[in-house]
């Protein structure tokens, strides 16, 4: 028997017995004339299948290097099915590499193999590293989680396009899982950006919020992040949640237009309009230079009716905002070509908006307030006493002529303004800039 098994072990040794598959047979009739016990048998069996298995993973680990990965797939696949290689870190390694190799060929029949072939890769590196605990792949498995993480962000934002959200907002938490792992240790704020939009488009509200609060939390975004918290609270109805968002949006963004307003609509929707007032006085007394807080007192004034005390607070604003236009004018010009260019040209945008609200608005109060006034006065039977009302009714309207034609200048194509000046122009019967303004509406 000793002999037996020496001369078994000597085949199995041999240098030419690498893969050992052609070698089986000549074995085993070694071991049958030799009248070994079927325990024997079994046991060099078991061997044979165990290094089969393993050969797999060789295998399929060769055929990659030569480019063969559809070769390599085979064998992998065969590997990981087999309980004699299926709990082997390499296995899982090799698997990863392979799946990989398919997600970044760029042969179409390749890559077409397996659609979720960047995901089997990510999750057969993730075990990998389970089952290494003797730490062998670690640095390579880690290298290519790496690379793993950036193809994610760029398969979610095709699968966002193409619409299909939910594959997207797996292929963004994949990044975001990947760049958390303790070897990394990462903060990707714009995968977490891109996980929350996707994650409100899918109406999944409590995941989109937690997203969201995550980039406030890293200062992410600025104020339009919290615009996007406020509006998922405002289809949730949530109204005590929607006001200390606001509160807060408000105390970190204080000068922010669009948050005042969501402010004043907050409680104008509430019926709380004097509070809405009360509030901005405050806000003012605390910042008398602050041309949005004026713009938004006129706003809610306009409101509820305080037309006088509306014109005084757009006429403020407007004082204000004039030569904070001129100045962010000339700051953007000294840093055209330096590292303060784009910030500089951001705060000049947003001034200039606002001048264009300012104005816009300041027109409107006057259009409207004169609108109002013939709507008022058109059940008079007196001809005489309706002309009269009209013609002051008209007078007022006209006041709003100096400020939307400002307002066309900073937006010559905005269609409310032409709208409105073109029924100023017919009032005063200026057929010339009548016919211009119709030109523009009609083109």
């Amino acid at each position: 028997m000793k002999s037996t098994m020496k001369k078994v072990l000597r085949k199995l040794n041999h240098p030419k017995n690498k893969y050992l598959f052609r070698h089986v047979l000549d074995i085993m009739r070694i071991l049958l004339s030799a009248k070994v016990t079927c325990f024997a048998l079994l046991f060099i069996g078991s061997f044979y299948l165990s290094y089969a298995q393993k050969a797999k993973v060789t295998s399929a680990n060769s055929y990659l290097t030569y480019g063969e990965i559809d070769k390599a797939k085979e064998a992998i696949d065969l590997a990981t099915t087999h309980e004699k290689s299926l709990n082997l870190a390499k296995t899982w390694f090799i698997r990863g590499k392979v799946y990989h190799a398919i997600y970044e060929s760029k042969d179409m029949a390749i890559n077409t193999l397996d659609p979720k072939s960047l995901l089997i890769a990510y999750e057969s590196y993730i075990k990998a590293l389970k089952l290494d605990v003797k730490d062998r792949f670690g640095n390579d498995v880690h290298k290519k989680l790496e690379i793993c993480s950036m193809q994610f962000i760029n398969q979610g934002v095709t699968e966002y396009s193409a619409g299909q959200y939910n594959d997207a907002l797996m292929s963004f938490q994949n990044s975001l899982s990947i760049n958390a792992m303790p070897k990394f240790n990462k903060v990707d704020t714009l995968s977490i950006y891109n996980a929350a939009l996707t994650a409100e488009k899918l109406a999944i509200n409590e995941l989109a919020k937690e997203y969201y609060n995550k980039l406030l939390k890293y200062k992410y975004g600025g104020a339009k992040i919290y615009y996007f918290l406020l509006n998922i609270l405002k289809r949730e109805n949530n109204k005590d949640e929607l006001l200390e968002m606001i509160k807060k949006a408000r105390n970190d963004y204080p000068d922010d237009n669009n948050l005042i307003i969501e402010e004043l609509n907050y409680y104008i929707e509430s019926g709380e309009k004097d509070k809405a007032i009360s509030n901005l006085e405050q806000a003012i007394e605390g910042d008398k230079e602050n041309y949005n807080l004026y713009y938004a007192l006129g706003a809610i004034y306009d409101e509820v009716g305080s037309f006088d005390k509306s014109v005084n607070m757009y006429d403020r604003a407007l004082t204000l905002v004039e030569p904070k236009l001129k100045e962010s004018k000339e700051l953007y010009k000294l840093s055209i070509g330096s590292d303060k260019e784009a910030d500089n040209k951001l705060t000049l945008d947003k001034v200039h908006e606002m001048h264009f609200n300012i104005l816009y608005n300041y027109g409107a109060l006057y259009f409207n307030y004169g609108v109002k006034r013939i709507q008022d006065i058109s059940n008079l039977t007196d001809n005489k006493k309706y002309g009269i009302e009209k013609k002051k009714a008209e007078e007022v309207m006209v006041k709003a002529l100096p400020y939307l034609e400002s307002a066309l200048e900073i937006k010559p194509t905005d269609r409310n303004t032409l709208i409105s000046l073109k029924d100023l122009y017919a009032r005063t019967d200026n057929k010339e800039a009548w016919n211009r303004v119709q030109d523009k509406l009609e083109n």
